[in-house]
């Protein structure tokens, strides 16, 4: 079957993923039934920020936090992505909290855990910017002449206070690894945020140093554990060349240099040099196209371990929109007309699609001809073709 081909696939597109983030969300259907939508986010070898949706199953009653903590578990280690879990965000309905304590001590995370939080580019390094712009708002809102005005802004800024009152890690790490931020950003905006900003600004270079440091540890003993291993399959193979004899080429000896002085850490890191040189600055009128991950790309052999951190923490979702996305298309596939369709058949309708439009290079709103044609294409069993007719390509599912 054409669904379980793309569910290999989207495994073996894993594999190659250090690390993914998630984003989950339960959905009420017309049907009354349950789902829930687990959607990955990754940064492949290219440096593009992907999007998969991993699973849109069917959830029993009741939704307790167990019952969402299995479900999320199952769809996880099914996907072979259990070790590679960065984060996960959800929204702030009660039954998560418990799921997410769970989640915390279930999974291999970093060990300076990256907040379990309630589009196609990175934007935890844009958002600092709109938070700052809001209480700015906000603040002068509250000493307006209308009383209505007035009334209203200090009712969102007690909103504002409850939700953005500590130090966001995620946001703040996402800002320092923007090269035309850095840490001058939070220079700017956090005195007008927070009343200990200085405090704020200290607790998260700490924090940054904390995250680095770990990657450090992991990367290098994942580095030496390849030399040792190129060193053994060199030895081996210049022992069987030789039949016996001594036989040292310079160029190995070379090699052999070079690996050692590699392995040998710099006075200064990738971080310190990073944070130390200056903030990049954009031609003018170009700062709306400037595309973080590019630079990244470009400067990866630069900053060796600084650029995986990077991938890792500007590929994290600091919203659930992802979520929001898919259940628009569950609402047109379970429409009145398909209340009966099975709950399986709406996984695979959900899931098959995002695969094949992620495959094909589509987006939403694709075509439908092209669509179509992509799918004239693929073998499909008379199954499959009994389940997925052209209503639900042009309606429901592309």
């Amino acid at each position: 079957m054409t669904y379980n081909l793309q569910t290999k696939k989207l495994v073996t597109t894993l594999k190659s993923v250090n690390r993914i983030s998630i984003t989950t969300d339960l959905w009420k259907s017309g049907q009354k039934s349950h789902y829930m939508v687990v959607t990955g986010h990754f940064i492949n070898d290219d440096w593009k920020l992907q999007k998969r949706v991993l699973n849109f199953c069917y959830v029993p009653p009741p939704h307790s936090g167990v019952v969402i903590v299995d479900a999320l578990f199952k769809c996880i280690t099914g996907r072979g992505i259990k070790n590679k879990v960065a984060s996960i965000t959800v929204n702030n309905v009660s039954y998560n909290d418990l799921a997410l304590k769970n989640l915390q001590g279930t999974f291999k995370l970093l060990k300076k855990k990256l907040p379990f939080d309630g589009s196609e580019y990175p934007i935890s390094n844009l958002f600092l910017t709109e938070v700052w712009r809001i209480k700015e708002i906000l603040d002068k809102s509250t000493e307006d002449s209308d009383d209505c005005i007035r009334l209203m802004a200090i009712r969102m800024k007690l909103k504002f206070d409850k939700y953005w009152g500590e130090c966001n890690l995620l946001t703040g790490l996402g800002v320092i690894l923007d090269p035309r931020y850095k840490m001058v950003r939070h220079g700017f905006c956090f005195p007008l945020i927070y009343n200990d900003s200085l405090l704020k600004v200290s607790q998260l270079k700490d924090s940054l140093y904390e995250l680095y440091n770990e990657y450090v540890a992991m990367y290098s003993q994942a580095y030496n554990e390849l030399i040792l291993q190129q060193s053994t399959t060199e030895v081996g193979s210049l022992n069987s060349a030789s039949l016996g004899r001594k036989v040292v080429m310079g160029r190995s000896e070379y090699e052999s240099f070079i690996r050692q002085s590699d392995s040998i850490q710099p006075v200064k890191s990738d971080l310190d040099i990073y944070l130390e040189e200056g903030v990049y600055i954009c031609q003018q009128g170009m700062d709306s196209q400037f595309d973080a991950l590019e630079w990244w790309k470009a400067n990866s052999l630069k900053y060796r371990i600084l650029s995986k951190m990077a991938r890792d923490i500007l590929s994290i979702p600091i919203t659930s929109v992802a979520s929001e996305s898919t259940f628009s298309a569950g609402s047109r596939v379970i429409d009145p007309y398909r209340a009966s369709l099975a709950t399986e058949t709406v996984e695979m309708l959900l899931c098959g699609a995002d695969w094949v439009r992620a495959h094909h290079g589509l987006k939403k709103g694709s075509d439908v001809v092209a669509v179509l044609q992509i799918a004239s294409n693929m073998e499909m069993d008379n199954h499959f073709w009994r389940v997925i007719d052209s209503r639900h390509f042009g309606i429901g599912v592309f």
